[in-house]
């Protein structure tokens, strides 16, 4: 009850917000990281500890006074927001998320006679409101296979058929001196997801989406784009150096495992770099499923191609037990496969 209560007020003013998910899926994070936090803080930790490192080793490439954007700010679990306060003039709070705000408050309540605090409510994506208003005026023969397809060929062709106009109010934000790109990027593509799926579901019922394989790969296209457009704004205002944590992969397991919400223990699969698999390691798992978080986007190369200019260090990556078997699903748990790219213009001292 009180959930709803704090979603309903926390969305006052903010409808694209409630339609396209963002309000319920920072709530969604918030309970699930007070059931979950033994689990959840690991790799939270690992994150604030990546703050620490990259600002080691970047504050000396800053100038005076310098300016952090933190897109994907949410409730700052993964953000050692003290440590900035030391390093940073101004720091900018982003995120779709306008039931945020009050961890946005007391943070300028903590910091606010150190560091100038300015916070934004917008959608990152700059598009995924008029791709789902696209989808849904879409003309359709009918309501059969034949409206499906013409729908999903619409969904891939997205990028092609709907202009993003530009919106030069983000700018101070990507002009930021140095900006935090936090577990966000896979996150545009579940919401991309998590909007075509309503799409679907309301225009041609449950069924039109009950079976994602055919469904999820209509959104390879967009997803990409997304990703290219996120990784241009990083890299092409006034950002001298940047910090990139994302998922890279999901693996999906079940077994007879019952994990405790309350107490760590490690996940039943782990990642061999070398041979670019998972091994098991509890002979209770059966099933193993590898999602790819970033639908095969090439990170490496659109640096190689698009940022010449910056140079990057990929930080070893990591695992993060998001959903452990028994916690919130009795027949299947996820592990996700997290890993950080620190990248600063080349051309800077």
């Amino acid at each position: 009850m009180f959930e709803a209560i704090r979603y309903w007020i926390g969305t006052i003013g903010h409808p694209d917000a409630r339609a396209l998910g963002f309000a319920a899926g920072g709530l969604g994070i918030e309970r699930r990281y007070r059931k979950l936090a033994a689990h959840w803080e690991p790799h939270f930790a690992h994150c604030r500890a990546l703050n620490s490192w990259w600002m080691r080793a970047q504050s000396p490439r800053l100038g005076a006074s310098p300016s952090l954007a933190i897109l994907g700010a949410g409730r700052l679990f993964d953000v050692d927001v003290a440590l900035f306060a030391n390093h940073f003039s101004q720091i900018h709070l982003v995120d779709a998320d306008p039931t945020a705000a009050s961890t946005w408050r007391q943070i300028k309540h903590r910091i606010g006679n150190q560091v100038s605090v300015t916070s934004h409510l917008c959608d990152l994506t700059g598009c995924l409101k008029l791709w789902t208003d696209y989808l849904l005026s879409v003309d359709l023969p009918g309501s059969g296979p034949a409206a499906r397809d013409r729908l999903l060929s619409e969904v891939a062709r997205l990028p092609e058929t709907v202009s993003t106009p530009r919106n030069d109010e983000l700018n101070p934000i990507f002009a930021a001196d140095a900006i935090l790109s936090t577990n966000l990027l896979s996150q545009l593509l579940v919401f991309l997801q998590h909007n075509v799926e309503a799409v679907l579901t309301k225009r041609l019922g449950r069924a039109a989406a009950a079976t994602q394989d055919d469904w999820v790969l209509s959104l390879r296209r967009p997803g990409k784009a997304l990703i290219a457009n996120h990784l241009a704004r990083l890299t092409r205002l006034g950002a001298q150096t940047v910090l990139l944590i994302t998922d890279l992969e999901y693996c999906n397991y079940s077994g007879t495992l019952r994990f405790s919400p309350s107490q760590f223990q490690p996940p039943p699969a782990l990642w061999n770099a070398k041979q670019d698999e998972w091994v098991v390691t509890d002979k209770s798992v059966t099933t193993l499923e590898r999602i790819d978080a970033l639908y095969g986007f090439d990170l490496e190369g659109w640096f190689e191609r698009e940022a010449p200019a910056w140079q990057r260090r990929l930080h070893p990556p990591w695992l993060w037990h998001i959903a452990p078997q028994g916690v919130e699903s009795r027949d299947r748990g996820t592990i996700h496969r997290v890993a950080a790219w620190e990248f600063w213009r080349a051309s800077t001292p």
